[in-house]
């Protein structure tokens, strides 16, 4: 199961499962089968401390969201990012998912020419960003062989096909660029 299909699994089905066939075994472990120690990695960072959970701090998240986060434990499998994080809430009918995920190398960067999608001008190398109608905001740019990767979503409970983080897209820019020096 590739980065895409985990985004789209997080996205669209918060409260459902996502598998894989049955011809192959799924990347990502049985719940309760990893060690909260490595919760927000699966490289060589740690839990909260890691580069991608550090990245944002819990107050700011809150302000994008409009209610408080959690950090949860992102289980990315084999080959995935050396540092990644999962913020999310649920609050006022609405799921809340933010997805911050750090690759070493440029090879992780996956230059979208999808409808909707912009180049990125000021965060890196190279980057851009995608707004989608419900997968949300998908944000990624390289900066010194490094890649850098953001997906947040808002998912409104009663109509799954809505996402309001589109509305949201320019407080998230924002806020990524003030914190382009954490890196």
């Amino acid at each position: 199961m590739g980065r895409a299909s985990i985004v789209l699994c997080a996205t669209v089905g918060l409260a459902t499962a996502c598998g894989g066939s049955s011809a192959e075994p799924s990347a990502i472990p049985p719940v309760g089968s990893v060690s909260t120690t490595t919760a927000g990695t699966s490289g060589d960072s740690t839990g909260a401390s890691s580069p991608a959970c550090t990245f944002f701090h819990e107050d700011e998240v809150a302000t994008l969201f409009d209610t408080t986060p959690q950090q949860t434990f992102d289980p990315y499998g084999v080959g995935g990012p050396t540092s990644n994080c999962l913020w999310k809430a649920d609050a006022g009918g609405k799921q809340y998912l933010l997805q911050v995920a750090f690759f070493d190398g440029e090879q992780h960067y996956a230059a979208s020419d999808k409808s909707g999608s912009a180049n990125l001008a000021g965060f890196g190398d190279k980057g851009f960003i995608h707004q989608g109608d419900i997968a949300g905001i998908s944000l990624e740019f390289v900066r010194a062989n490094k890649t850098y990767f953001f997906l947040f979503s808002i998912a409104k409970t009663l109509s799954p096909t809505q996402n309001d983080a589109n509305a949201k897209s320019q407080q998230l820019l924002a806020l990524i660029k003030s914190n382009l020096p954490r890196l």
